[in-house]
């Protein structure tokens, strides 16, 4: 090999490994416009709901994880009047655990916004979480069952976990006394392009540096055959 296209070599061998991670964003007002699934609970077709059995349309699946050691007591989903659209919605009463929502396939994401109140709980504890480990947590003020927009956005995420539970500000997968109401889910994705760290941009300057000094030192470029 010609050493004197070795720094070359070195910049165009440097991988864009491990990029920067995206900051979730929260969202208090409605922001997808071009959704790629949607669920709004109007083909359920009935009152009462079981627990731990998934609920898909519109390539959504909402599912109720009761907790462990609980005797699941249903999900009402006959409440439509909380948000004033349609008949059906998703209606916690006292339940024990908490609320998934992922895409039918499984795969990832990185919007959703959705419909939410409280039946008397302070707020909205959740969950982010992208191949089973957690990408984000937090709490969210609510306002009774006055029903309002959240979402999130930024970084990708394959499950969304949601409870709004009594006397609690911190999510847990043990929570009693879940009161959320829930309606109205949408899902986008936006194309995310990898942003490199630091230390790879300092390796790709320092390269073509070198690749520069090289050159300068052998009396420029050699001539193209």
């Amino acid at each position: 090999m010609d050493m004197r296209f070795a720094p070359l070599a070195l910049a165009a061998s440097i991988s864009f490994g491990p990029v920067a991670s995206a900051a979730i964003i929260v969202h208090t007002a409605p922001f997808i416009t071009t959704p790629i699934a949607s669920n709004d609970f109007e083909s359920i077709g009935t009152f009462s709901y079981p627990e731990d059995t998934p609920y898909t349309q519109g390539g959504i699946t909402v599912e109720y994880h009761t907790a462990p050691g609980v005797a699941p007591v249903g999900i009402s989903t006959g409440n439509g009047p909380y948000f004033g659209n349609g008949s059906y919605d998703w209606a916690l009463i006292d339940n024990s655990g908490y609320t998934g929502i992922t895409l039918a396939d499984a795969s990832s994401f990185n919007q959703i916004q959705f419909l939410t109140a409280t039946g008397g709980a302070a707020g909205l504890e959740y969950e982010l979480l992208l191949g089973g480990s957690i990408v984000d947590t937090g709490f969210l003020p609510l306002s009774g069952l006055t029903g309002l927009t959240r979402g999130f956005s930024g970084a990708s995420f394959d499950e969304v976990r949601l409870q709004t539970c009594y006397g609690q500000t911190v999510f847990s997968t043990t929570c009693t006394n879940d009161r959320l109401r829930l309606d109205d889910i949408l899902i986008g994705r936006t194309p995310t392009g990898g942003v490199p760290e630091p230390a790879t941009w300092a390796l790709l300057f320092m390269g073509f540096s070198l690749a520069g000094v090289g050159l300068r030192r052998r009396g420029g470029a050699p001539a193209l055959r």
